[in-house]
């Protein structure tokens, strides 16, 4: 792995003439989870999960639902930087093409909106594209996708402070 492919720094420079900002720090988030309920696919979102178990047991996940995964990886962790570094962990541990450029580039794309336009400026999100779950219900069936894979809601609990 080059040095620099999985720094935020590097996306902000990178997406500097897009004039984006990967993400903003401060604004509340709804759910925080640990990198560990998200590699266990342990989340109120059943679609996010049924697409973490997808990437765990075949090492793969379709394009769009990798942009999906990790954008709400960016909307459930604290900061851009813990969102791109838990990301990347979750992508080189479990992906076929983890450590690989492309996984980096994706991971980026969906957090930092390298390789991308500005978009509305929206809490958490800055001026990333954001995807929600009824987005994902017109593009395909969520349904039968949570079915076959075995995604379901799980409880919240908010982490201890």
């Amino acid at each position: 792995m080059r040095v620099g492919w999985t720094s935020l720094r590097r996306c902000q420079v990178a997406a500097a003439g897009a004039k984006l900002c990967p993400g903003r720090r401060k604004d509340k988030r709804e759910y925080l989870y640990s990198r560990e309920r998200l590699a266990e696919a342990q989340t109120h979102d059943d679609l996010w999960n049924a697409a973490q178990l997808q990437l765990v047991n075949e090492g793969k996940m379709h394009g769009f639902l990798r942009m999906y995964w990790a954008k709400k990886v960016l909307e459930w962790t604290r900061s851009p930087e813990e969102a791109l570094a838990t990301a990347i962990y979750l992508n080189d541990r479990f992906s076929l093409d983890g450590r690989d450029p492309n996984g980096y580039v994706g991971c980026m794309w969906s957090i930092c909106g390298i390789h991308d336009q500005g978009w509305a400026e929206r809490p958490v999100f800055g001026k990333i594209r954001y995807m929600n779950y009824q987005g994902c219900k017109r593009k395909f069936n969520v349904d039968a996708f949570v079915a076959r894979y075995g995604g379901k809601k799980h409880k919240y609990v908010p982490p201890k402070e």
